[in-house]
């Protein structure tokens, strides 16, 4: 599954490039490449993809490219093998995306946000396994 998000970004510099790094560092993300213009990065393990229910550890592959001055595109590509992706698990990938482009434009990390995406989807993955995989895995009222 691929996550995109085109970020307008009046200075891509080294202070942009240094606090995308820390992000995706605090992400989980470990960065095999860095230049001036990309970033690739990892995070995650087969292992995580067979036993975890956690969205962060699944395998994944990230890479931000500073396209033309004023656009970074940034491509987050999660192996889904072995998961059953719901709604909500998309959407912690979705909330990555827009966090970052938060944390880049504004320093902010949306904390709030993150803290109310946690307790609403550790609600539907509890409703998910209680009923069977019938519940729960729509984002929406709980």
């Amino acid at each position: 599954m691929k996550i995109t998000k085109a970020i307008s970004i009046p200075n891509w510099n080294d202070e942009a490039r240094d606090t995308a790094i820390a992000y995706w560092q605090s992400r989980g993300i470990v960065f095999t490449d860095v230049s001036e213009d990309r970033l690739t990065g990892k995070r995650g393990s087969p292992w995580g993809n067979m036993t975890s229910f956690d969205m962060s550890k699944l395998v994944a592959i990230l890479m931000i490219d500073h396209v033309k001055d004023g656009e970074v595109i940034c491509v987050l590509d999660v192996d889904t093998s072995f998961q059953a992706i719901t709604e909500w698990n998309a959407a912690y990938w979705g909330l990555e995306m827009d966090t970052f482009e938060s944390v880049l434009l504004h320093g902010d990390a949306r904390e709030q946000e993150w803290r109310e995406f946690q307790k609403n989807s550790r609600a539907a993955a509890w409703r998910w396994t209680l009923s069977f995989t019938l519940l729960g895995h729509k984002r929406g009222r709980l």
